[in-house]
């Protein structure tokens, strides 16, 4: 038999074949016949990768229209085929969340068997392993580990064992769902099993004969060609979990025969001696699901999962004996530092909150009641209160459930107060208390008391340059401090504030180059800096600040290529200047910006269990379609668009209660509708418009007072005025858009720097002036026409450079052109339609391959002559006429059909000269 591991040439193995007897006897069921598969229902084939006796390739489903992977046989024999047929069968009998979904089984016209299966993008566990070398990387993959193990307990409960699990047969997905592949050496343990003969080949690194599986998962029991049930599969479960916590295998030899040889021998080096950094309950773990003796490993799939889920949540393990100090100190959890919280209940919190702080301070008043323990007790105290403000806040802030630290933060600082009320020093924990304290509250939407918390944290810390953690805590005080003040609508004392923080990160910066929190620091307040310039009009200043912001978070990277709040700051700093790009006109450069930052958000979810970060994604991904769909790729935008909406209804599945989920998802459909409209897809347009809209109402009537959920209804409320405008049902609109306004002027009102505000505005009366058009009320449609034109040539004078907002002035002068003519104002109509060709002009000369610039610029032309046409000015109206036909003519490959209508009427009307010289 062959053997092929990574790196090392093929080497041949042979071993002594062995039947393997079913020890379980029954009959099996008779197997179902395989249905004959048209091939042409699966086009575009792409090979994704091939083993010693299948081939894997991806295609496109034509009568469902999805991407799927195929398998098939390279190499046709009766006894491949029957276990192909039967590897088939048994992945499609489970259905599982994490096992490969089988859409299709069948045989093409040639008898050849194949399946097709859902098609997972993502990473397998060893390539996910190479990108985690350090301990703490590799541990965020316990989850998937737990996951494996749930699949392979589902598994066992219908009596099949899989019997060659290994990293290369678990993908981790990009939204890091896990799925177990490849169930070709699976076993029916009620049915017959299939021994390879001869002829059967290696697949990868999986030895065939009578001896199935991968050397170095495998256990003793398989290697030595003896029969397998359940404890196989424990044994590889903990295997993987050994490569994941040591890094590498647990055995390592360069031939397969070397390998099986070293399985039979003995055990490998225990996992703890390869990385010493482990918690004993995990360690114990692994040696019981490796037990050389099946009967001393976990009896199946299911008891090792609930084995691993107690380990995760904190519960107590059956494999390890815990001592008497142990089991004192693992209500702290303090050895759980480096294992990622994912699986924290609040229920764990609320105890924590309620009895241990309690304990603490009555610990805390006995210490100094007893002065002889006073040393003790208060370094025991200070101990535990630091875990609960510090190390428990920052586990639950990387699962992104910071808001659940409040009530034991509050515990904390009523703590520290005891203590400063003594006139004992408290140091920097107390300044720590007030901060997560903050950061709770703000996140429950609790702005005021947060930015107080904040504010009496900062009355603790030293002054600026007396202690290099105190400058760390008063720099990240000061952006958020920002950030809280920002969202109250206070732009100059925000900016203030972030210029602060920016200022003091980047004088530690000069002596610490190596600090990654003042590397993230100086970053994050770059960020924050650009985004208040950007809301004021100055993008220029915006994009320097992103700008800066990107190489800073290049840098901490670069230093710490696993830092998680880097890596998602550097993914945000991208889609920030793809938002400028695209502000500015240029849709290529905004195309670049997204992919990069939806491939550092992608990097960021596949080492985070925080769902923010998976929010983070499904926005970049949505940013990357905004662009996709200008650029003319409506197909790849509407995809990205559905799969981002569907992965978004997913995590609000997953937590119903979770306001905040349910805005985003809100924000996500009415995208996808905006979509859906540039596509003539109405009816599926409006559908997610309401829904948008019944969930933001449903929101705005839990807080009425709340203005940003006004502002959300508006906006929800404006696209279905729109749709109401576009089928005629002007009442409705006109409520609709009238309603809008008075809440848009509302947010100006209260942050007047703001321009995002003010935009919104000119587009409600552009709306008004629409609908005005339409019930012909000429002086109605000019008055909303003019209030536009001037909202947004007040924005264009704040900053010039936004080009989306010179394209929107210039819609504003063409409108009122527009209206002027119909009131047979010529020369006044002739005046706004040349202000609107000037800046259309030097749109098109700053965005020349942009064609919807074009368009719109040749149409100006078009409506030029009209009305040059109409005061008897033919020549003129003429060369407007070929003017707009040149720049029709020069979209060459971007023109469409309408393109060609248009330029054929242009020439239709330049060959007729009775129709220009009336």
């Amino acid at each position: 038999m062959m053997v092929e591991q990574a790196g090392t040439p093929v080497a041949t193995v042979t071993v002594a074949p062995t039947v393997v007897a079913d020890d379980r006897g029954g009959d099996a069921p008779p197997a179902p016949e395989l249905a004959t598969i048209d091939p042409d229902r699966y086009r575009d084939r792409c090979p994704l990768t091939q083993g010693g006796m299948g081939a894997v390739s991806t295609a496109r489903d034509r009568r469902l229209g999805r991407r799927v992977a195929i398998k098939e046989l390279i190499t046709s024999t009766p006894s491949l085929r029957s276990r192909f047929e039967r590897e088939a069968l048994l992945t499609a009998r489970l259905e599982h969340p994490s096992i490969v979904t089988v859409h299709e089984a069948g045989r093409w016209p040639s008898g050849e068997p194949f399946y097709a299966m859902r098609l997972v993008h993502g990473r397998s566990l060893d390539q996910c392993l190479a990108l985690a070398p350090s301990l703490a990387g590799r541990l965020a993959l316990l989850a998937n580990v737990i996951a494996v193990a749930d699949a392979v307990a589902y598994a066992h409960e219908h009596r099949i064992i899989h019997r060659d699990l290994k990293p290369r047969n678990v993908i981790v997905g990009e939204f890091g769902e896990t799925v177990v592949i490849d169930w070709g050496l699976a076993k029916d343990l009620d049915g017959d099993d299939l021994a390879a003969g001869p002829d059967t080949p290696v697949v990868g690194e999986t030895v065939a004969g009578s001896v199935l599986g991968t050397p170095r998962y495998m256990p003793p029991e398989q290697a030595r060609g003896e029969p397998a049930d359940e404890r196989a599969d424990v044994y590889a479960i903990g295997a993987l979990l050994y490569h994941v916590l040591a890094g590498a295998p647990p055995y390592e030899a360069v031939r397969a025969e070397s390998t099986l040889d070293a399985v039979r021998a003995g055990p490998p080096d225990p996992v703890n001696r390869r990385e010493r950094h482990l918690p004993p309950d995990l360690v114990a773990i692994v040696e019981r699901a490796m037990a050389r003796d099946p009967r001393d490993r976990y009896a199946s799939g299911r008891a090792i999962a609930d084995e691993l889920r107690r380990f995760q949540t904190g519960q107590l393990v059956g494999a390890y004996r815990y001592s008497r100090v142990e089991l004192i100190r693992r209500w702290i959890g303090r050895h759980r530092a480096v294992v990622a919280a994912a699986a924290i209940a609040a229920v764990v919190i609320a105890a924590l909150s309620v009895i241990g702080v309690r304990r603490i301070l009555d610990e805390r008043d006995l210490a100094t009641a007893q002065h002889e323990l006073s040393e003790v007790h208060r370094g025991e105290a200070d101990d535990m209160v630091g875990f609960v403000v510090s190390d428990l806040a920052n586990q639950l802030d990387d699962v992104g459930r910071i808001d659940l630290v409040e009530q034991p933060a509050r515990k904390a600082v009523d703590y520290y107060d005891r203590v400063a009320s003594r006139g004992e020093p408290v140091g920097i924990g107390a300044v720590i208390a007030h901060r997560k304290l903050g950061e709770a509250l703000a996140v429950k939407g609790k702005l005021a008391p947060a930015i107080a918390e904040l504010r009496s944290a900062l009355t603790g810390v030293q002054p600026a340059g007396a202690s290099l953690d105190h400058d760390r805590e008063r720099i990240e005080l000061h952006y958020k401090l920002g950030q809280f003040v920002q969202l109250q609508g206070d732009a100059a004392a925000a900016l203030a504030l972030f210029r602060d923080a920016l200022a003091l990160a980047q004088r530690r910066l000069a002596a610490y180059p190596d600090d990654p929190r003042l590397r993230f620091g100086d970053g994050f307040s770059h960020t924050r800096i650009g985004i208040v310039l950007e809301q004021t009009g100055d993008l220029p200043g915006a994009l320097v600040e992103y700008t800066a912001a990107l190489r800073s978070y290049d840098a901490l990277v670069k230093a710490h290529p696993e830092h998680p709040r880097g890596l998602a700051g550097l993914a945000d700093a991208q889609g920030r200047l793809g938002d400028v790009a695209r502000a500015r006109g240029d849709v290529r450069g905004a195309l670049a910006s997204y992919a990069a930052a939806v491939a550092s958000a992608r990097t960021v979810v596949a080492g985070s269990p925080n769902p923010r970060r998976r929010w983070e994604l499904i926005f970049a991904m949505a940013k990357l379609a905004t662009a996709e769909l200008a650029s003319g790729n409506a197909q790849a935008a509407l995809d990205r668009n559905r799969e981002m909406v569907e992965l978004a209804e997913q995590m609000v599945a997953s937590d119903p209660s979770n306001k905040q989920w349910q805005r985003d998802l809100a924000v996500l459909e009415l995208r996808v509708g905006d979509a859906q409209v540039k596509l003539g897809h109405r009816d599926e347009a409006i559908a997610l418009f309401q829904r948008s809209l019944a969930t933001r109402r449903r929101l705005l009537d839990l807080d009425p007072m709340n203005l940003e959920r006004q502002h959300d209804v508006a906006v929800a409320a404006e696209r279905i005025g729109e749709q109401a405008l576009d089928r005629g049902e002007l009442a409705t609109a006109r409520d609709s858009f009238e309603a809008n306004l008075a809440i848009y002027r509302q947010l100006a009102a209260r942050d007047p720097s703001n321009a995002d505000h003010v935009e919104a505005i000119a587009i409600t009366e552009g709306k008004l002036e629409e609908l005005a058009s339409k019930q012909r009320d000429t002086g109605a449609a000019l008055r909303h026409a003019r209030a536009m034109l001037d909202l947004m040539m007040s924005l264009g004078a704040r900053d010039p450079s936004n080009l989306s907002r010179q394209a929107s002035t210039a819609l504003a002068h063409e409108s009122v052109a527009r209206h002027l003519a119909e009131q047979r104002r010529f020369a006044d109509a002739l005046a706004a339609y040349g202000l609107a060709n000037v800046i259309r002009t030097s749109l098109v000369a700053a965005s020349p391959a942009n064609p919807e610039l074009k368009r719109a610029l040749a149409e100006d032309h078009a409506a030029i002559a009209e009305v040059q046409r109409q005061v008897g000015q033919g020549a003129a109206a003429a060369a407007s006429l070929r003017a707009a036909l040149r720049l029709i003519d020069s979209l060459g490959a971007d023109a469409d059909r309408r393109d060609r209508d248009r330029a054929a009427e242009l020439r239709q009307s330049l060959a007729s000269p009775a129709r220009i010289f009336h």
